[in-house]
């Protein structure tokens, strides 16, 4: 079941690189927001932050684009990271 939000994500993470063809590098998991509070039930039964970049990877070459899981950061190498 595909969430709002991942779909969402994903339009723009294609949309912001689609100009800028090459690799984009995401996180294999996408933590939540320490900020927010979030139980800890809902974080062990929650995968939506390895499903949002599984979707990624799965839709991203659809437009053109690819998405590759690993290292994010500045000094993570060339291209993007999210």
């Amino acid at each position: 079941m595909k969430s709002a939000a991942t779909i969402v994500l994903t339009g723009l993470l294609l949309l912001s690189v689609r100009a800028n063809a090459g690799e984009v590098r995401v996180a294999a998991s996408v933590p939540y927001d320490p900020n927010v509070l979030v139980m800890d039930s809902i974080k062990n039964e929650c995968s939506i932050g390895t499903a949002l970049s599984r979707s990624l990877v799965e839709h991203a070459p659809e437009h053109g684009v690819v998405v590759t899981v690993g290292e994010v950061g500045a000094d993570s190498g060339p291209g993007r990271s999210l």
